[in-house]
């Protein structure tokens, strides 16, 4: 499901864009931020859940694909990498790095308790913050190269 639902991000999300009439740049400012939130929060440390479930009823309307392999975070990263395309080889490769990357999540995912007892809690806290911290500078640079996108435009509309 996860797969799917990136692929058709991939596939449609400029096309939403033109309907919504915003750029990739803005798109990109906006992405950065909330990954840079979520890395924020990672980098945060003990404690802090990424994705709550507030109710029991909630569990049951969002499926775990959705929020947690491919909510708003890895939807934004996809639709902006796959905007930097500039082949059908390149936009391939790109498919084809979305499918290797959901296996790898499935196979971690699967074998969770194995991976719990090599690496242990504080391993995990580790690994979070290095990620946090991975998750942060792309997340600055989605900002970035948001903001040289989007330049052009405020000034054009300035002049």
């Amino acid at each position: 499901m996860a797969f799917i639902i990136m692929v058709f991000f991939a596939l449609t999300g400029l096309l939403l864009f033109s309907w919504f009439n915003f750029t990739i740049g803005s798109f990109k400012i906006m992405g950065g931020l909330f990954l840079f939130r979520t890395a924020w929060l990672m980098l945060q440390g003990e404690g802090k859940v990424l994705h709550p479930v507030h109710s029991k009823s909630e569990i049951s309307l969002v499926p775990l694909a959705i929020p947690l392999i491919s909510g708003p975070g890895t939807i934004v990263t996809t639709v902006v990498l796959f905007s930097q395309t500039q082949s059908t080889l390149e936009q391939g490769m790109l498919l084809a790095a979305i499918g290797i990357v959901i296996f790898i999540t499935y196979y971690i995912l699967r074998e969770s308790r194995h991976i719990m007892r090599i690496v242990h809690d504080k391993g995990i806290r580790v690994l979070n913050k290095l990620m946090g911290l991975i998750l942060g500078s792309i997340a600055v640079q989605f900002v970035i190269n948001g903001i040289i996108d989007t330049l052009p435009l405020i000034m054009k509309a300035i002049s």
